[in-house]
């Protein structure tokens, strides 16, 4: 093999080693280390990589999971200010029901019930029993034999969908030295006894009809005269257990009724629901809230 090396004598001492190395270069120990630093270096490119690939998953992940969530919250905003829509249409069209019957009959209803919008959107308008009682108060005296009975009251049921029925009645009043003795409504006695305020009365149940009918309570009677007594408050219990408190005497104009209505879509488990009073002599709603409970059909 030609070489460049001295042979014969005067050669170099390590003239040899070199000789060795450049027949037998695997026996080189410097190119044993560069060929172990080529290898870490691809090993490293190989972690480096996998971790880029990793962390990539991961941000496209995290990306595409906060995508999803913004499109589901916009969904569901979205219906429920359809719903809310939905259950403002249920009240209007409750409302609009009633005055359209009481200028076409003197006597205002409206139905409950589920009415679809369309194949997607529906409304559905209910309420208690109580929320239905309306006592018309605005001529209520104190007259019969001795003074001693509240008469000129009305009563009646605000929808024309379901009856509704009187379970007891709580009547309070400021003068204790006055006992109640009878209640009279539509024409029977539903009641007589001696009670002192607050006097919870288990009456005779009256049902106040979805036929649209006013009902004349006839009498509240007492055992003396009732020209000291300054106010007289009935609570109407109803058979469904809700109840409602209103003042009867003296005289007012607080005929009122409570309607309230669930908007729904049929995509969604989500709803929202709206309550309001409506006063019949000022025709005025005189207070609109959203509610937590759902209307039924």
């Amino acid at each position: 093999m030609a070489n460049n090396l001295n042979v014969g004598p005067g050669r170099k001492p390590w003239a040899d080693n070199v000789l060795l190395l450049q027949n037998y270069p695997h026996l080189n120990p410097i190119g044993k280390h560069r060929m172990s630093f080529r290898n870490n270096k691809h090993g490293i490119i190989l972690v480096a990589a996998v971790m880029l690939i990793v962390f990539a998953s991961v941000a496209i992940s995290g990306v595409t999971f906060f995508i999803i969530q913004r499109f589901s919250q916009a969904g569901m905003k979205l219906s429920g200010m359809r719903a809310l829509y939905l259950a403002q249409a249920g009240i209007h069209d409750a409302l609009y029901d009633f005055r359209f019957q009481q200028n076409l009959t003197g006597t205002g209803s409206f139905s409950l019930g589920r009415t679809d919008i369309d194949a997607q959107n529906y409304f559905t308008v209910g309420g208690t029993e109580a929320s239905f009682v309306m006592v018309d108060a605005s001529a209520a005296a104190i007259g019969g034999t001795k003074n001693q009975t509240i008469l000129n009251l009305t009563i009646e049921n605000a929808n024309n969908t379901r009856a509704v029925t009187i379970d007891r009645m709580i009547i309070r009043w400021d003068v204790d030295a006055r006992w109640m003795r009878a209640i009279q409504i539509g024409g029977s006695k539903v009641w007589n006894g001696n009670l002192r305020s607050p006097a919870n009365i288990d009456i005779k149940n009256f049902v106040l009809d979805a036929v649209p009918t006013v009902y004349s309570i006839d009498g509240i009677a007492f055992d003396k005269d009732m020209l000291a007594v300054s106010f007289v408050d009935v609570e109407f219990v109803m058979l469904d257990g809700s109840s409602r408190n209103l003042r009867v005497y003296p005289a007012s104009n607080d005929f009122n009724f409570v309607v309230q209505a669930t908007g729904k879509t049929i995509s969604s488990n989500l709803y929202r629901s709206i309550q309001a009073q409506y006063d019949v002599p000022t025709a005025t709603i005189t207070d609109y809230r959203e509610i937590s409970d759902e209307m039924l059909p």
